[in-house]
């Protein structure tokens, strides 16, 4: 079964064997760099499925100071990387089902959290639209490797 949980810095060992895909690079980090030289204001979450880690994320709380689209105090989430060898499970989808309701009694303040995801990715945008995520009517263009969709989820209970 899937669960999701806070992941304290000292424990970030516990996803270091989490793969990325062949082409994968282009769209998230590996866990190595994506855990290395984050700033006190990012948050990690570990994916896990019957107690074994499949999954990680971060909540970068001061997403709105470096993304227009994003309002006042908005979160982003960031570096969403299901493990290459548990893709194709349902994990990504099964995470992301449960994610608003996550996020919602984790941060009890937080109305709403945004990502972005390239426009070259269509598998990921997909899923994160099936998890619940609203399209922003504008692409975002400051990614590294091209234009993305900018998404919103709104948290279980709230406004959006």
């Amino acid at each position: 079964m899937i669960s999701i949980s806070p992941l304290a810095r000292s424990d970030l060992d516990r996803v270091s064997h989490l793969e990325l895909a062949e082409g994968q690079d282009r769209f998230v980090n590996p866990v190595a760099k994506m855990t290395t030289g984050i700033s006190a204001r990012v948050d990690f979450h570990m994916i896990e499925n019957d107690g074994a880690a499949v999954g990680v994320f971060k909540i970068g709380h001061d997403y709105s100071q470096k993304h227009g689209f994003a309002q006042d105090g908005e979160a982003g989430l960031m570096g969403f990387l299901v493990g290459h060898q548990y893709q194709g499970q349902g994990f990504a989808k099964a995470a992301l089902a449960i994610m608003a309701k996550y996020l919602a009694a984790t941060y009890p303040k937080m109305n709403s959290v945004l990502l972005t995801v390239n426009c070259d990715n269509p598998a990921a945008h997909h899923v994160y639209q099936r998890g619940g995520f609203v399209e922003l009517p504008e692409l975002y263009f400051g990614g590294t490797t091209g234009p993305q969709y900018a998404m919103r989820l709104g948290l279980t209970g709230k406004a959006a």
